[in-house]
């Protein structure tokens, strides 16, 4: 795709909404296009490397914090569960994932 100005405009960067079991509203990130990542949430930290010039690779992490699942901290053996899906660039492809998962420690 071209843009002027060579430019992704959010509405066509990739989306990715992560969804937890003890939150209503998921939290909704733009990534992708060379440009810094953004979410809803202000407490999630995301990282993100990605292509620019056609290069539509895209590696991205997100952290939240363990208020968001209704602890104060999370310990060794805690469970998490959380869904996630990323819509790519342009909306051409949706990879989706979900789980439940035990958190473990040293």
């Amino acid at each position: 795709m071209l843009y002027r100005g060579k430019t992704v405009p959010a509405g066509d960067r990739a989306e990715w909404t992560v969804s937890l079991a003890e939150r209503g509203q998921p939290i909704r990130a733009r990534i992708g296009a060379g440009r810094e990542p953004f979410a809803d949430e202000p407490s999630a930290r995301i990282v993100n490397l990605s292509g620019v010039n056609g290069d539509l690779r895209n590696i991205a992490g997100m952290e939240l914090p363990a208020r968001l699942f209704g602890r104060n901290r999370f310990r060794r053996g805690d469970t998490v569960e959380f869904s996630s899906t990323l819509l790519t660039h342009g909306r051409a492809h949706c990879v989706e994932w979900k789980g439940r998962f035990t958190l473990r420690g040293k």
